[in-house]
Protein backbone atom coordinates (compact mmCIF):
# COMPACT_ATOMS: atom_id res chain seq x y z
CA UNK A 1 0.00 0.00 0.00
CA UNK A 2 1.44 3.10 -1.15
CA UNK A 3 0.45 6.57 0.99
CA UNK A 4 0.49 9.96 -0.40
CA UNK A 5 1.48 11.79 2.91
CA UNK A 6 0.74 15.06 3.47
CA UNK A 7 -0.35 16.92 6.74
CA UNK A 8 -3.75 16.91 7.00
CA UNK A 9 -6.65 18.16 9.45
CA UNK A 10 -9.00 15.03 10.04
CA UNK A 11 -11.67 17.83 11.32
CA UNK A 12 -11.65 19.30 7.80
CA UNK A 13 -11.65 15.62 6.32
CA UNK A 14 -14.61 14.50 8.66
CA UNK A 15 -16.96 17.34 8.29
CA UNK A 16 -16.67 17.13 4.31
CA UNK A 17 -17.44 13.76 4.27
CA UNK A 18 -20.81 14.23 6.68
CA UNK A 19 -22.19 16.94 4.37
CA UNK A 20 -22.37 14.25 1.39
CA UNK A 21 -23.67 11.97 3.86
CA UNK A 22 -26.63 14.46 5.49
CA UNK A 23 -28.75 13.87 2.08
CA UNK A 24 -28.60 10.11 2.87
CA UNK A 25 -29.13 10.33 6.56
CA UNK A 26 -32.29 12.43 6.22
CA UNK A 27 -33.14 9.99 3.87
CA UNK A 28 -33.13 7.33 6.09
CA UNK A 29 -34.54 9.28 8.89
CA UNK A 30 -31.05 8.68 10.51
CA UNK A 31 -29.87 11.49 12.44
CA UNK A 32 -25.89 12.77 11.48
CA UNK A 33 -24.17 14.01 14.92
CA UNK A 34 -20.49 15.22 14.86
CA UNK A 35 -18.92 15.66 18.82
CA UNK A 36 -16.19 17.69 19.09
CA UNK A 37 -15.08 19.53 21.78
CA UNK A 38 -12.15 20.96 19.98
CA UNK A 39 -9.91 20.92 16.61
CA UNK A 40 -7.17 18.57 16.24
CA UNK A 41 -4.15 18.55 15.59
CA UNK A 42 -3.00 17.81 11.51
CA UNK A 43 -1.37 14.29 11.18
CA UNK A 44 0.90 13.32 8.58
CA UNK A 45 -1.78 10.62 6.51
CA UNK A 46 -2.54 10.23 2.91
CA UNK A 47 -6.19 12.11 2.56
CA UNK A 48 -7.75 9.55 0.24
CA UNK A 49 -7.02 6.40 1.69
CA UNK A 50 -8.39 8.07 5.03
CA UNK A 51 -11.43 8.91 3.27
CA UNK A 52 -12.11 5.43 1.84
CA UNK A 53 -11.84 4.28 5.89
CA UNK A 54 -14.43 6.52 6.86
CA UNK A 55 -16.25 6.26 4.35
CA UNK A 56 -16.51 2.28 5.03
CA UNK A 57 -17.23 3.41 8.53
CA UNK A 58 -20.26 5.79 7.59
CA UNK A 59 -21.59 3.00 4.68
CA UNK A 60 -21.45 0.60 7.89
CA UNK A 61 -23.18 2.50 10.35
CA UNK A 62 -26.01 3.26 7.44
CA UNK A 63 -26.51 0.48 6.44
CA UNK A 64 -27.19 -1.63 9.77
CA UNK A 65 -28.71 1.30 11.39
CA UNK A 66 -32.78 1.44 11.29
CA UNK A 67 -34.71 4.85 10.91
CA UNK A 68 -34.88 7.09 13.89
CA UNK A 69 -31.80 5.96 15.36
CA UNK A 70 -28.76 8.09 15.74
CA UNK A 71 -25.10 7.85 13.86
CA UNK A 72 -22.44 9.93 16.08
CA UNK A 73 -18.83 10.84 14.97
CA UNK A 74 -16.71 11.91 17.60
CA UNK A 75 -13.51 13.20 17.51
CA UNK A 76 -10.42 13.40 20.27
CA UNK A 77 -7.03 13.56 20.96
CA UNK A 78 -4.67 12.64 23.55
CA UNK A 79 -0.85 14.03 23.66
CA UNK A 80 -0.02 11.00 21.22
CA UNK A 81 -3.17 10.35 19.02
CA UNK A 82 -6.10 11.39 17.59
CA UNK A 83 -9.40 9.23 17.68
CA UNK A 84 -11.98 9.23 15.15
CA UNK A 85 -15.24 6.66 16.40
CA UNK A 86 -18.13 6.24 14.51
CA UNK A 87 -21.05 5.37 16.72
CA UNK A 88 -24.54 3.60 15.63
CA UNK A 89 -27.23 2.93 17.21
CA UNK A 90 -28.09 -0.55 14.89
CA UNK A 91 -28.03 -4.37 15.38
CA UNK A 92 -24.55 -4.56 16.80
CA UNK A 93 -21.85 -7.66 16.14
CA UNK A 94 -22.58 -10.92 17.78
CA UNK A 95 -19.55 -11.41 20.05
CA UNK A 96 -18.85 -14.71 18.34
CA UNK A 97 -18.32 -12.41 15.08
CA UNK A 98 -16.25 -9.92 16.27
CA UNK A 99 -12.84 -11.79 15.95
CA UNK A 100 -13.52 -12.17 12.26
CA UNK A 101 -15.19 -8.60 11.16
CA UNK A 102 -11.75 -7.69 9.59
CA UNK A 103 -10.62 -10.71 8.13
CA UNK A 104 -11.32 -10.00 4.51
CA UNK A 105 -14.61 -11.93 3.84
CA UNK A 106 -15.55 -11.86 6.99
CA UNK A 107 -19.37 -11.36 7.65
CA UNK A 108 -21.30 -12.24 10.61
CA UNK A 109 -24.57 -14.26 10.45
CA UNK A 110 -26.57 -10.83 11.29
CA UNK A 111 -25.77 -9.20 8.02
CA UNK A 112 -26.10 -11.79 5.80
CA UNK A 113 -29.04 -10.18 4.23
CA UNK A 114 -27.03 -7.08 3.44
CA UNK A 115 -24.82 -6.12 0.83
CA UNK A 116 -21.41 -6.25 0.67
CA UNK A 117 -18.72 -8.69 0.26
CA UNK A 118 -16.93 -8.21 3.57
CA UNK A 119 -13.92 -6.36 2.01
CA UNK A 120 -14.32 -3.09 3.68
CA UNK A 121 -13.25 -3.25 6.96
CA UNK A 122 -10.35 -5.46 5.87
CA UNK A 123 -9.39 -2.91 4.02
CA UNK A 124 -9.86 -0.50 6.36
CA UNK A 125 -7.46 -2.31 8.63
CA UNK A 126 -4.79 -2.28 6.26
CA UNK A 127 -5.25 1.60 5.50
CA UNK A 128 -5.00 2.28 9.08
CA UNK A 129 -1.99 0.24 9.88
CA UNK A 130 -0.14 1.51 7.03
CA UNK A 131 -0.51 4.93 8.75
CA UNK A 132 0.99 3.19 12.22
CA UNK A 133 -2.45 3.47 13.93
CA UNK A 134 -4.79 0.86 15.26
CA UNK A 135 -9.10 0.44 13.97
CA UNK A 136 -11.00 -0.70 17.49
CA UNK A 137 -14.35 -1.90 18.01
CA UNK A 138 -17.06 -2.08 20.60
CA UNK A 139 -20.27 -3.67 20.07
CA UNK A 140 -23.26 -5.74 21.48
CA UNK A 141 -25.83 -7.66 19.46
CA UNK A 142 -29.11 -5.33 19.25
CA UNK A 143 -26.92 -2.29 21.03
CA UNK A 144 -25.03 -0.96 17.93
CA UNK A 145 -21.68 -1.14 17.27
CA UNK A 146 -18.31 1.76 17.74
CA UNK A 147 -15.05 1.94 15.47
CA UNK A 148 -12.49 3.88 16.13
CA UNK A 149 -9.45 5.05 13.80
CA UNK A 150 -6.65 5.51 16.30
CA UNK A 151 -3.86 7.51 14.63
CA UNK A 152 -0.47 8.70 15.65
CA UNK A 153 -0.05 12.68 15.90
Amino acid sequence: LKLDRTLISIDKEIMELLETYQLQASAAGIELELVADEPLSPVSADSQHLRRVFKNLLDNAFKFSKPNTKVTVSLSESPDEVRVSVQDQGMGIRSEDLPFIFDAFGRGRTSSDKEGFGLGLAGAKRIVKAHGGRIEVRSEAGQGSTFTVVLPK
